[in-house]
């Protein structure tokens, strides 16, 4: 029962967030300067993406991720899932009309008009690298897991609380490092 109370709050606030950006959008509202640099960097990378690809384009990807569209409505799970599809579109999907990703393009526009620390942020962000990776630790209460990169050695620690449930030492999967600013990646 504790479980499913908790992915209910996880689900209702991420959908308030999301909602809360899709508003910021609409009216234009510049990004709080009092929420965490991830945050508000994330929160502008969105609001670029939005201006590069129009929304037939953004439905097609969103159908080729795994969302389902019914009617008006676009349905995903608004934690992991959403993340996941928009760290996808925003690293992986060439920008239409561009032979760059959105991340690329965002940096290229942006990257002088960001804060210092969103500058040092999506400088991180553009070194982020798709791999093969090995659990070698795990601290599920933290939510915090070491990894060795399978393919070039490295040691990286995780945060990510569904996954960090699920794997086990030895465990081995295909993801994307993405650093968080902290010794940390997710």
């Amino acid at each position: 029962l504790l479980k499913g109370v908790e992915t209910d709050i996880e689900w209702a606030v991420e959908t308030i967030k999301g909602q809360k950006l899709a508003r910021d959008i609409r009216t234009g509202a510049d990004v709080d300067p009092n929420i965490p640099a991830s945050d508000r960097l994330n929160n502008r990378l969105t609001k670029f993406m939005l201006t590069v690809i129009d929304k037939e384009t953004y439905l097609k990807m969103f159908q080729e991720f795994g969302g389902e569209i019914q009617g008006n409505t676009a349905y995903m799970d608004p934690g992991e899932e959403s993340e996941a599809f928009s760290q996808w579109v925003i690293h992986d999907k060439k920008a239409p009309g561009s032979s760059e990703v959105v991340i690329k393009l965002f940096a290229q526009k942006e990257m002088n008009n960001l804060p210092p620390d969103e500058q040092s942020l999506l400088k991180s962000y553009q070194q982020d690298w798709p791999s093969i990776f090995q659990v070698v630790k795990i601290n599920k209460k933290k939510s915090i897991y070491s990894v060795k990169d399978l393919l070039s050695g490295k040691e990286l620690r995780f945060r990510d609380k569904s996954t960090s449930k699920t794997l086990t030492n030895g465990s081995i999967f295909i993801g994307r490092a993405i650093p968080t600013g902290e010794d940390l990646y997710y």
